[in-house]
C-alpha cells in the first residue's frame, strides 16, 4: 500500500523503444553497415587503401567490446567518437579531429532515417504537455550527431524543456547524475517526478536510485531478453504496455498506487481490443500489471489478483514447447499463492478448448433447472475422428436427420476453428471432410426463426442481446438438396456475417435477409437461470453463452459457452469489469 504522493509536475522519457523506434532491422546489422560506410568514406579519402575492410570491422567492432564493459561497470559513456579515433590510430591513420567527424557524419546517414515514432507517442507527449507537466528528455547514446538528428525526425523537441545525450555528458542510465540533472534544472522534488523507459536496467534502475516513480514501457518492442535477468530483480512502480496508459498510469502514481495489484494477460489482439476501451488502465484502486510469458511469473508478481483469457495459450501449448512451459509456470505460481484471486480458474477455462464440453454440462446444468419454465437441451450431435466408410450414410445411420452443421472439435487456437457449414445432403458430408481437420462434430441444425440469443454474464451481471442468425430451411428446399446429385452445403465463418440463405443446384433461398425475434420472445428469468447454471457448473464469472429457441418445440438449446467475448454491446463495460475484480478480491 502507498501513501499520497505530491503532484507530478515532470516526466522524463527515454528515447529508443519508448518514444520511437528502429524499422531496419537487429542493431548488429545497422552498426555493420554503418561501419562499412565509414570504411568507403575513408578510402575514398586516401586512408587505409590497402587495408582489407574486414580488418578495419574486426579492429573496431573488438575497440567496442572493449568499452562495453567499462560503460555499463563504471555507467560513463565512451562515445562513438573516442572508438573510431582510438581504431584508426591503432591502424597507424595520422588522426584530425575533423577526419574523425567527417567519418562519423558518413556513417551516421546510413540509419537515422529509419526510426519512426511509436503508435501514440506524439498523442501522449501532446497531451502531458498541454496539461503542464513539464517534460524531458534523457536517451542513452555514442554519437550525439546521430540521436539528435532522430530526435529531430520524431517532431517533438519542441515538448521538452531540457534533453539529455548521455554521449554529450559523459554519463549514461543508470547513472542517477544524470537524472538529477534534469531534477536540478527544474528544481523538483523527486516525489514530483516520474520516469518512463523501456530497459530495466538503464531507466527504471536509474529512476530508482533517485527515488523517482518509475514506469517500465513493455511493449512489442521492448527488447525482453536482455530485459530478462533484470524482471523481479529491478522493479518498477508500474508497467504499461502501451503508451495510452501513461496519462492513467501517472494519476494512478499520484493516488499513491495504493490499489490491489491485478496482473493480466491476454493474447496481443485482446490486449490491443482491452486498451481502446479503457479496460486495462490502473486507477486508485485498481494497478494493471501484464504478466509477460518470456518472463518467470513469480518476478512479475506479487498480485492480488489474476485475471487472463488463456484458451488460445492452451490451445498452442498443445504443440509448443515455450506456451506449454508458460502455463505449467502460471500453474505452479498459483498453486503456491493460494491467496491469489484467479479470474478465472485455468482448468474451468480450459475444458472451452474442446467443443466435447457441451453435452455433458448441459447435463449437469438440467439438474440444476429442474422447475424452469423453459427447457434447455444441447444439439443432438455425433463426433468422428476420422473419414467413416460410408461418409454419405453416417448421420443418418447416427440417428440424426439432414440439416446438420458441422465445425471442428477445437473451439479455439486454430485457424479453422470458427469455419462452419451447413449440411443438407450426404454428399454435402463428404465433401466437407476434405476440408475441415477432424475431429468433426456435427450438430443437428433446427429452425429457430432466425433468431440468436447471446447472452454476456459478468458476476450477477446478466445482459442479454438478439441478433439475426441463420435463415430457417423451407420444406421446398430440405427436399430439393435430399435429391440433389451435387454436394449441398453452405459454408461460414461465425466470427463474420452469417449466410442469409441457402442454395442447391435446382432452387434458392439466398438474400432474404432475416427479421430476428425481440427480446421479449425469451423468458429473461430461465436465461438468468441458465446464466447461474453454467457459472456454478463450470466456476466461470466472465463469460459469454448462446443460445436458439427451437421453432418447433420451444426448447432452448445452449449451442456455445466462450470465456472473455468482447463485451462491446455493454455499456460502461471497463469500470463495470474494474468492480467485478474488486468484488472478487473481497469474497
Amino acid at each position: 500500500m502507498g501513501d499520497t504522493m505530491s503532484p507530478l509536475r515532470g516526466v522524463i522519457f527515454d528515447l529508443g523503444q519508448t518514444l520511437m523506434k528502429y524499422n531496419g532491422g537487429q542493431g548488429s546489422d545497422y552498426k555493420k553497415d554503418a561501419r562499412k560506410k565509414m570504411f568507403s568514406f575513408l578510402q575514398e579519402n586516401g586512408y587505409l587503401k590497402h587495408l582489407p575492410i574486414e580488418t578495419f570491422l574486426s579492429t573496431i567492432r573488438q575497440n567496442w567490446e572493449k568499452y562495453e564493459e567499462a560503460k555499463s561497470s563504471a555507467e560513463i559513456q565512451i562515445t562513438a567518437s573516442q572508438i573510431l579515433k582510438e581504431t584508426l590510430c591503432h591502424l597507424g591513420v595520422d588522426v584530425t579531429d575533423s577526419l574523425v567527424d567527417a567519418a562519423m557524419e558518413a556513417g551516421a546517414d546510413q540509419t537515422f532515417e529509419l526510426w519512426d515514432l511509436i503508435d501514440g507517442a506524439e498523442d501522449v507527449v501532446r497531451q502531458l504537455h498541454s496539461s503542464g507537466v513539464r517534460l524531458a528528455l534523457v536517451t542513452n547514446a555514442a554519437d550525439t550527431r546521430k540521436q539528435e538528428r532522430i530526435i529531430d525526425r520524431s517532431g517533438l523537441r519542441a515538448y521538452f524543456d531540457i534533453i539529455i545525450v548521455s554521449a554529450a555528458v559523459g554519463i549514461r542510465k543508470p547513472n542517477p547524475d544524470i537524472f538529477q540533472r534534469v531534477l536540478n534544472h527544474w528544481q523538483f522534488q523527486p516525489s514530483e517526478v516520474a520516469a518512463i523507459g523501456d530497459m530495466l536496467d538503464r531507466d527504471v534502475l536509474c529512476g530508482n536510485r533517485v527515488g523517482i516513480k518509475t514506469i517500465w514501457f513493455l511493449s512489442e518492442h521492448t527488447d525482453k531478453a536482455e530485459n530478462a535477468s533484470h524482471v523481479g530483480q529491478i522493479k518498477p512502480d508500474l508497467t504499461i504496455v502501451s503508451l495510452c496508459q501513461l496519462p492513467s498510469a501517472l494519476a494512478a502514481i499520484e493516488s499513491g498506487l495504493s490499489g490491489m495489484r491485478v496482473g493480466y494477460h491476454f493474447n496481443l489482439q485482446k490486449v490491443r481490443k482491452l486498451l481502446k476501451e479503457g479496460m486495462l488502465d490502473s486507477n486508485s484502486e485498481i494497478t494493471f500489471v501484464p504478466i509477460d510469458s518470456m518472463f518467470a511469473v513469480e518476478a512479475q508478481g506479487p498480485f492480488d489478483a489474476v485475471v487472463m483469457k488463456v484458451t488460445d495459450l492452451m490451445a498452442q501449448a498443445r504443440q509448443d514447447d515455450s506456451a506449454r512451459q508458460f502455463i505449467s509456470d502460471l500453474q505452479s505460481f498459483l498453486a503456491n499463492h493460494p491467496k491469489i484471486r484467479v479470474i478465472d480458474p485455468l482448468d474451468k477455462v480450459g475444458a472451452l478448448l474442446d467443443r466435447g464440453y457441451l453435452p455433458p454440462l448441459v447435463t449437469e446444468m438440467q439438474r440444476l433447472l429442474q422447475g424452469s419454465s423453459a427447457t434447455l437441451r444441447a444439439p443432438r450431435c455425433l463426433v468422428l475422428d476420422s473419414i467413416p466408410s460410408d461418409p454419405r450414410d453416417v448421420i443418418t445411420r447416427n440417428g440424426l436427420a439432414y440439416p446438420v452443421i458441422v465445425k471442428t472439435v477445437e473451439a479455439c487456437g486454430s485457424s479453422c476453428a470458427h469455419e462452419m457449414a451447413v449440411i443438407f445432403n450426404g454428399l454435402g458430408v463428404e465433401d466437407v471432410m476434405k476440408t475441415l481437420p477432424f475431429p468433426l462434430m456435427f450438430q443437428e441444425y433446427v429452425n429457430h426463426s432466425a433468431t440468436l440469443y447471446k447472452v454476456y454474464v459478468l458476476g450477477d451481471l446478466v445482459h442479454l442481446m438478439v441478433r439475426p442468425s441463420i435463415p430457417d430451411a423451407p420444406p421446398a428446399f430440405l427436399e430439393s438438396a435430399h435429391l440433389s446429385a451435387q454436394p449441398v452445403l453452405t459454408a461460414f465463418n461465425s466470427q463474420k456475417a452469417f449466410p442469409t440463405g441457402f442454395e442447391s443446384a435446382s432452387e434458392s433461398t439466398l438474400n432474404q435477409v432475416p427479421t430476428p425475434n425481440s427480446t421479449e420472445s425469451i423468458n429473461s428469468e430461465a436465461v438468468r437461470r441458465i446464466a447461474a447454471a453454467i457459472s456454478e457448473c463450470m466456476g466461470l464469472t466472465i463469460f459469454g453463452f448462446d443460445l436458439i429457441i427451437e421453432a418447433r418445440s420451444g426448447d432452448y438449446l445452449l449451442i456455445d459457452v466462450n470465456y472473455f467475448p468482447s463485451f462491446r454491446e455493454l455499456d460502461n463495460f471497463p469500470s463495470l469489469f474494474k468492480k467485478h475484480i474488486l468484488n472478487m478480491i473481497k469474497q
